[in-house]
């Protein structure tokens, strides 16, 4: 498969895969689209919701559980000079779940490197969360949203 025509989405506990990419195989896709996802393991694991989250991420007490998380947090993996691929981040502003500061975070370490300023977005979808409070009117703008870009990158 050609990377230049693929693309990547996902969303919530998806984006360990997203970091996961980012750390080992940057240029395995030409686009990645995140929508309200786990862009820093790490750091999420300190909050209530990932504190509850142990039985599916792995305790981040074990040294092994931990080297994992920090392997698959796409906040930690970008690093300086490195040209990533298009990235569209969206998220809820109000989601209670994984909290929007963790796409925020990714597009402003990607957008203030020159290397990738140009081809990272983030949509900000100020009255959703998670998605579940969505109507299905926003949840189709989010899907028309997502493959306008697919069709623009790839």
């Amino acid at each position: 498969m050609d990377p230049k025509r693929l693309g990547f989405y996902s969303g919530s506990a998806g984006g360990l895969i997203i970091g996961g990419i980012l750390n080992k195989e940057p240029e395995l896709f030409q686009a990645i689209t995140a929508n309200n996802a786990v862009l820093a393991i790490t750091r999420h694991m300190q909050t209530k919701m990932g504190k509850s989250n142990i039985t599916e991420y792995g305790d981040p007490s074990n040294p092994e559980i931990a080297q994992s998380h920090e392997g698959m947090d796409a906040l930690l993996s970008i690093k300086p000079g490195v040209k990533y691929r298009s990235m569209l981040l969206q998220h809820g502003y109000n989601d209670a779940r994984v909290p929007f500061a963790y796409s925020l975070d990714v597009f402003k370490k990607l957008s203030s490197d020159p290397t990738n300023a140009e081809h990272t977005y983030l949509r900000t979808i100020f009255d959703g969360g998670h998605g579940l409070d969505q109507s299905k009117k926003q949840l189709g703008n989010i899907q028309a949203e997502m493959r306008a870009f697919f069709m623009k990158v790839l």
